[in-house]
């Protein structure tokens, strides 16, 4: 596995995904369709110094996850970060695309709260848990007024495993951060035992999140 970072433009990436045939990108590592020479651009990434062998061992790890939380986080208006942490076995990857590169380094631990940690720092917001049918939610006077508050960021975190005949199962619900200016707010539907849908959301310190990424995944 990577024993250092590597950076990879778009073009890099997607000619060393394809190496093995590793098939449509990660939903959030999408990058353009590279007209490059693949040997070529292999023999660059050696004389940079890049162990490309690794870097295919890592790429490998991200198309055949055993367990992944990805998603997507709005810092601003500005900056939007698709970011993955995945494992498989023992090792685990995580990845970041910016500006046309991907980042790729090991992931020790958790996925979850490697993916958690990359939000901005920011206390919980201020409030009480709401909790609303899933048909009544868009009458919840307290939830309408929190989807309207102003907001400095947002993320739309996501889980994802496979099942026992090894196709990759998405959760079927997904985690919405919301940062309004009093603090940070978690917002998800949920279906409990007895089949009812919920819209549940509160505030939310970085555990439980860490918490509800967890419990969507399983």
């Amino acid at each position: 596995m990577l024993r250092e970072p590597v950076v990879l433009s778009d073009t890099e990436f997607d000619v060393l995904w394809h190496h093995d045939d590793l098939g449509e990108h990660h939903t959030v590592l999408h990058v353009p369709p590279a007209e490059a020479n693949t040997l070529e651009v292999e023999h660059a990434l050696y004389r940079e110094g890049v162990r490309v062998d690794e870097a295919l061992e890592a790429l490998r790890l991200l198309a055949f996850a055993d367990f992944e939380c990805f998603g997507w986080i709005a810092f601003n208006r500005e900056v939007t970060l698709p970011v993955v942490a995945a494992t498989a076995g023992r090792h685990g990857v995580f990845a970041l695309r910016d500006n046309g590169h991907v980042r790729i380094d090991a992931l020790h631990g958790d996925p979850s709260d490697r993916l958690v940690a990359c939000l901005p720092e920011l206390r919980p917001g201020r409030g009480s848990s709401i909790n609303a049918r899933a048909e009544e939610a868009s009458t919840s006077r307290p939830l309408v007024e929190l989807m309207q508050r102003s907001r400095t960021g947002v993320a739309k975190l996501y889980a994802a495993k496979r099942d026992r005949y090894g196709r990759r199962r998405r959760s079927e619900s997904f985690l919405t951060t919301i940062d309004c200016p009093d603090g940070r707010w978690l917002v998800v539907r949920y279906v409990d035992n007895r089949g009812q849908g919920w819209v549940h959301a509160t505030p939310a310190a970085r555990p439980i999140i860490r918490e509800w990424l967890g419990r969507i995944g399983d």
